[in-house]
Order: C-alpha cells, then sequence, then structure tokens
C-alpha cells in the first residue's frame, strides 16, 4: 500500500479505521 493510494481518498476515512479502509481497497 502506498501513500498515494490513501492521499486519493478522505483522510477522515483512513483516520477512522486505516486497517477496515486499507481492506475496502484490497476487496
Amino acid at each position: 500500500m502506498t501513500n498515494e493510494a490513501i492521499n486519493q481518498q478522505p483522510q477522515t476515512e483512513a483516520a477512522f479505521n486505516p486497517q477496515q479502509f486499507i481492506n475496502n481497497l484490497q476487496v
């Protein structure tokens, strides 16, 4: 996972639950 992928999404989502947020991208 690169920072670019996270930056493309709302930071509030990533800060709220990073693990679930990343899991949703991987699905």
